[in-house]
């Protein structure tokens, strides 16, 4: 699977690259027809009590067609940590093609 990763925002992180890279070797070996997977980790409004809040939007293509989450800072804060917007990215992601493909 080729996997397109880009930061909008934030600065690039390495570390949390390779988190995704991971979660997507992953998603990878639950949905093996997945053939491109493109991540986009943002930070679009900063918050005045919790700092930056971290939004990430998947787009997975697979033959014959396409799946897309995004998952947004809520309002507890726990998208204050990229590491986890992206671990509840991935798991809608995961959620989303587990259903199309059953249907």
């Amino acid at each position: 699977m080729r996997v397109e990763v880009s930061f909008q925002g934030i600065a690039k992180s390495e570390a949390l690259e390779g988190r995704i890279l991971e979660k997507a070797a992953k998603l990878e070996q639950l949905h093996d027809d997945v053939a491109h997977c493109r991540v986009v980790v943002s930070s679009p409004h900063r918050h005045q009590h919790s700092g930056s809040l971290f939004e990430v939007h998947i787009d997975a293509h697979y033959p014959g067609g396409e799946a897309s989450v995004s998952r947004s800072h809520r309002n507890d804060g726990a998208h204050a940590d990229p590491a986890v917007a992206v671990r509840d990215a991935f798991a809608a992601l995961h959620q989303r093609l587990t259903h199309v493909k059953a249907h």
